[in-house]
């Protein structure tokens, strides 16, 4: 089956044998892939190294599969690297870079770096690994294909001025062909085979020409055996010490005695088979056989002399035809040591970012991926014998011996392999255009996109605001209709004073008997001195009375006695007529009274809607939510029992304010003392004033009926406004425009407390006197209530010595307004 280049790399992530398997696929895979296939590879690497849902180890492993396709060499992957994941990877590599490994480790990404041991270990090789890379990557491709240096040179010296630590250890290049994964034979740095090989030619010519630049050769590479020499002092390595003491003091006589060079040669020989590292010697027949093939005319090149030690050193076969590349031909050798480790020096030694680009006769072919680090690689066919010396090694010592830099300059090429080169980096330059291009090309598009949305949010904030600025002149409208209702109203609160100041005249020409009269019913019914109010208004509410009627008879089982007639002197006209009250009437079951009964109902969840010497009928009401639940009692109070009991609910908006009851008919019998229930639940759907009624039909010996009125009202749903009193008064002060009023005879009550009770109803409303708000007089009382977002105030203020009152409800929602009013008033007017 074949995957894409994204899915072969989030397999090779998810385990370490799906890594073994996909790895070397994927690296086969980029030597010749394009410059797409690249970008997937590297953006994939990328998405998995910053994402939180990656655990430590596949970011590890994702970090290897890096460095695995870096390694094939492909210029268009390297140049890629450098410019999407470098920044990146050098962000992590200087994280926390003062403290210890295990400790940068432990926060590296974020929680997951340490929540298990597995994590953290992988947290710890990751940086560490990652450490290693960027030594390498600057050793290997230190030389941008412009020849300046290359982001993984610059980002490694950036890292190191920094103050981060790189591991001792060099990273050896990792193969990722299976086959080639065998444990290579320990051997010897490149920087000393290549001195060696240097003595080696020196002490073997008779060119005087050619003993000076060896000579000159070796006086550049002196300071770094010195200070590998140091270094292994340092480690305490006795067998690296010996053999660069050796190797020291055979430099220090070449350059001091060129004369007796021909003599030394049997000693180097014995010091260089003393050495811990063991050479064999190049036999002269391989020089013979090439140079003899080689025509006068030509040059001896010397970096085409196969010096490769035998034995331990396997032998690289390269490509005749290696693909071009617009990097550098050879890998030049970097004769700094590595600190610590066994190694004196890195077996990586070229500082040349990519293979280059190149024909067959350039004088270094690109390296294959192996482990063979030999200063000199395998020589080709070249047609230069012997290029010169001058051009080919540096005159003075190297300023900085750090892995990167060149130690030899790079050879002229042909005319050829320039244009070659000229026409492989105005390719690599054509195709970034070509990119850049196509990315400005996307962002226009996104530009466009955005200015056409722009576009449409402004039509848009036009069309409001021309809304707005419509509402705006609406409201200036409403605003100016105000201001003339405000003027309206003042003119009528001064006529209002006006019409009271002459009733006060009027009242005051009276004869003093009457005034006395009146001044002794209003103390019976307010309990308010007759004294005017600006003496002490707080004694109006001082004097309570009790009720003219008993509670106790609220469920009460049992048959009641009639109730004995009190006089009229303490209580008249309470709740009636004062013919009635001088004359009181037997009530009949035919036509019963239950005004009374049912204001008291509205103000409390259980109570009696009616009780005489026969029949004896309460209620129970519960509410939940917007709907209502009663439970009517029917109670028998005579010797003889109830035989058929029939109601029927009138009244009501079934629209508004459906009910249903059960039973509606029942035919059981009713003993005395005993009692039938019905159940009647009502659910708000709209507002309304009905006062929902109950008819009911009884029989004994004959058929009775009666209709009661239900406490079951739409302000059973209303709720007090919980506020504090400042704020209630402001909401009222708000609400000037949508009020009505009127004025209403009031029932006898004996003080204004007596008469809050009744319009409480049953905590619909909170009440306010001028205990809470100063700004009410003694008079007056304000209440508030609440249904779903509709605030529903009246105000009551008594006049006329408490006979009379101007009653005020305001109610931005008209209907709900038109609905409450009557109900609150019903509980306060005369009956």
């Amino acid at each position: 089956m074949n995957y894409k280049p994204v899915d072969m790399v989030k397999f090779s992530i998810m385990s370490e044998e799906d890594y073994q398997r996909m790895a070397p696929l994927l690296a086969d895979l980029t030597k010749n892939a394009k410059l797409g296939v690249c970008k997937d590879i590297i953006s994939q690497i990328k998405k998995i190294i910053k994402s939180k849902s990656n655990p430590p180890p596949q970011k590890l492993r994702s970090l290897k599969l890096l460095n695995a396709c870096m390694m094939v060499g492909n210029v268009n992957f390297l140049v890629f690297t450098q410019k999407k994941i470098m920044s990146r990877l050098g962000i992590l590599a200087g994280y926390k870079k003062e403290l210890a490994l295990e400790l940068r480790a432990e926060s590296l990404f974020g929680k997951d770096s340490s929540s298990s041991i597995e994590n953290r270990s992988a947290s710890i090789d990751f940086i560490n690994t990652l450490l290693e890379y960027i030594k390498l990557w600057a050793a290997e491709f230190g030389k941008a294909p412009d020849k300046s240096d290359s982001i993984f040179y610059t980002t490694y010296m950036k890292l190191k001025d920094a103050g981060v630590r790189f591991p001792t250890k060099q990273t050896q290049r990792i193969s990722i062909v299976k086959e080639e994964k065998k444990a290579a034979p320990v051997k010897k740095a490149s920087g000393l085979d290549a001195i060696e090989n240097i003595l080696k030619l020196y002490e073997e010519n008779t060119d005087e020409s050619l003993a000076q630049d060896y000579l000159q050769m070796l006086r550049a590479q002196k300071p770094h055996v010195e200070s590998a020499l140091q270094d292994a002092m340092n480690t305490s390595s006795s067998g690296e010490i010996e053999y660069l003491l050796s190797l020291m003091d055979k430099i220090t006589s070449a350059l001091d005695n060129t004369d007796q060079r021909i003599q030394k040669k049997s000693e180097s020989k014995k010091s260089m088979n003393a050495s811990p590292i063991k050479l064999q010697p190049t036999p002269a027949s391989a020089y013979i056989s090439q140079s003899s093939e080689r025509s006068p005319g030509q040059q001896f090149d010397l970096f085409e002399l196969d010096l490769a030690p035998q034995g331990s050193f396997e032998r690289v076969s390269l490509p005749q035809n290696p693909k071009p590349s617009a990097f550098a031909t050879h890998q030049p050798i970097i004769l700094n040591p590595v600190e610590g480790g066994n190694n004196m020096f890195p077996t990586q030694t070229s500082n040349n970012m990519f293979p280059s680009q190149s024909s067959n006769n350039n004088m270094f072919p690109p390296p294959q991926v192996s482990s063979n680090n030999n200063m000199f690689p395998p020589s080709q066919t070249s047609n230069n014998m012997f290029p010169s010396s001058a051009n080919m090694f540096p005159t003075q010592p190297v300023n900085r011996p750090s892995v990167g830099v060149n130690m030899f300059p790079q050879p002229k090429v042909q005319e050829k392999d320039s244009n070659d080169q000229t026409l492989a980096a105005i390719k690599l330059e054509n195709s970034q255009l070509k990119e850049a291009l196509d990315f400005a090309k996307s962002q226009l598009q996104e530009r466009d996109i955005l200015i056409q949305n722009l576009k449409k949010c402004n039509q848009e904030i036009t069309s409001q605001i021309e809304a707005l600025n419509e509402q705006l002149a609406k409201a200036q409208k409403k605003v100016s209709k105000c201001k003339d209702h405000k003027e309206l109203l003042g003119e009528a609160l001064e006529h209002i004073e006006r019409l009271e100041n002459e009733l006060k005249q009027a009242q005051a020409s009276k004869p003093v008997a009457v005034k006395k009269k009146e001044e002794t019913k209003a103390d019976l019914f307010f309990g308010i001195d007759s004294e005017p109010s600006s003496k002490d208004p707080e004694k109006r509410l001082e004097k309570k009375t009790t009720l003219d009627f008993d509670l106790d008879f609220i469920l009460s089982p049992g048959p009641k006695k009639a109730p004995e007639p009190q006089s009229s002197v303490n209580y008249p006209n309470l709740f009636g007529s004062p013919s009635e009250i001088e004359a009181p009437t037997q009530i009949t079951i035919s036509q019963p009274t239950n005004d009374l009964p049912y204001r008291m109902g509205n103000c409390m969840e259980m109570g009696m809607l009616l009780d005489t010497e026969s029949l004896q009928i309460g209620f129970r009401i519960q509410r939940q939510a917007f709907e209502i639940f009663c439970c009517i009692f029917i109670g028998n109070k005579l010797a003889e029992p109830i035989t058929e009991i029939i109601t029927e609910l009138s009244d009501v908006a079934m629209e508004a304010m459906p009910m249903m009851m059960q039973p509606l008919k029942s035919t059981e019998e009713v003993a005395t003392n005993g009692q039938a229930t019905r159940m009647i639940k009502a659910q708000f759907i709209d507002v309304t004033s009905k006062i929902p009624k109950i008819s009911i039909k009884i029989k004994w010996k004959t058929m009775q009926s009666t209709i009661l009125k239900l406490p079951l009202t739409i302000a059973r749903f209303i709720e007090a406004r919980q506020e504090l009193p400042t704020s209630i008064w402001m909401e009222w002060k708000k609400m000037v425009f949508e009020e009505d009023t009127c004025v209403i005879n009031l029932a006898p009550f004996s003080n204004i407390v007596e008469m809050c009770t009744f319009l409480i109803l049953g905590g619909a409303f909170r009440i306010y006197s001028t205990q809470e708000l100063e700004d009410l007089s003694p008079t007056q009382i304000l209440g508030a209530g609440q249904l779903s977002d509709s605030l529903v105030m009246f105000m009551v203020n008594v006049v006329q010595g408490g006979t009379q009152a101007n009653f005020a409800i305001r109610c931005k929602n008209l209907t709900l307004r038109n609905a409450i009013a009557p109900i609150i008033k019903g509980q306060i007017i005369s009956i």
